[in-house]
């Protein structure tokens, strides 16, 4: 009987957990088509095949169920950054890496991130606030540790590891902000090359005459070719 009973509270469990995984993966995409404000819970409820109770009862608010469809995107980034890191070893080439992958998620694979991104400074005040911090957990505490790692080995300036990511970040977001039919006047690739051809490459502890030149080649190279 003991054994039967745990079965049915797993069973449940299971059940509750698959449904709010049905009513999050609705959010993003509801979000991301429409916005915050655009977005309605009842049709997000519809789409998952759930009813508008049970969506207020996996998640207390909207802008809780926005904060958790943006923080389920954010940890994405991370794992994917993480996985084209690991083949990785030396500075210049996980910036690089780095650069890329972020541009591609926000961009390709997780396009909810840009339209967060744009909507960001009109959100309430604490839900801005909690989805900067987990941006800053998932993704610009891995910048700044390989800017940093690379301080440290020489091949990047001895500047503020945590201004040179900032900087990044603000580059690669300027372009990311844009709607998609106004970045598409500028090449596929061109935020990937302004960060890496630019600004990268003024962090280089070496001057481009000497063997350094080699760095930029590294971190350009894959650019172009994008």
């Amino acid at each position: 009987m003991l054994n039967t009973t745990n079965t049915l509270r797993l069973e449940q469990l299971t059940s509750g957990e698959s449904r709010r995984e049905e009513i999050l993966a609705s959010a993003i995409r509801n979000f991301a088509a429409r916005g915050f404000d655009g977005a309605s819970t009842r049709e997000i409820a519809r789409e998952a095949g759930a009813k508008h109770s049970l969506l207020f009862y996996h998640f207390r608010s909207k802008a809780d169920l926005y904060l958790a469809a943006v923080v389920d995107q954010l940890e994405r980034l991370g794992n994917s950054i993480q996985t084209a890191l690991a083949s990785e070893r030396d500075p210049a080439s996980r910036l690089r890496t780095y650069v890329e992958v972020y541009y591609e998620c926000f961009t390709t694979r997780e396009p909810g991130l840009s339209v967060c991104l744009r909507e960001l400074s009109g959100l309430p005040v604490d839900l801005a606030r909690q989805i900067a911090d987990a941006h800053g957990r998932h993704s610009m505490g891995i910048l700044q540790a390989i800017i940093a790692d690379g301080i440290q080995e020489g091949v990047f300036r001895p500047l503020d590891a945590r201004a040179c990511a900032t900087a990044i970040t603000g580059i690669l977001h300027i372009f990311l902000r844009m709607r998609p039919t106004a970045r598409s006047r500028f090449a596929s690739n061109e935020a990937v090359r302004q960060v890496l051809d630019v600004y990268c490459a003024g962090l280089l502890a070496m001057p481009v005459e000497s063997d350094a030149s080699n760095v930029v080649s590294t971190l350009a190279d894959r650019s172009k070719n994008r």
